[in-house]
């Protein structure tokens, strides 16, 4: 499926987060995450769902959110300067055509 930047900006507001484009091809997507433990943090990815129907949509009725861990330093603080590339895969980044563009997430304190 070819990139569709509304859907991009829809899947991120959902979750509270926005979009800031960089370039026609790279976004920086900001997210609201919290610290798992000492040494990771987490977020509900806006991509990733934890079930699809047969046209690789998600199941919204049922679907929730996978969460992402992200491994941390001793001295890290989630102050709204870290950027952690994407672990996202499957029929979600199909569906949205992610697969054509680049990204990253930019982390703040939620």
């Amino acid at each position: 499926m070819d990139f569709d930047e509304e859907k991009l900006i829809n899947a991120v507001e959902i979750l509270g987060g926005s979009v800031d484009k960089k370039s026609d091809t790279y976004y920086e997507i900001l997210i609201r995450a919290y610290q798992v433990n000492d040494s990771q943090i987490g977020f509900k990815c806006p991509f990733c769902y934890s079930s699809y129907n047969s046209k690789k949509k998600c199941k919204r009725n049922n679907a929730k959110h996978i969460q992402h861990l992200h491994g941390l330093s001793k001295d890290f603080i989630l102050d709204g300067n870290t950027h952690r590339s994407p672990h996202c895969y499957g029929d979600g980044i199909k569906y949205l055509g992610l697969d054509k563009i680049s990204y990253q997430f930019k982390l703040i304190d939620g």
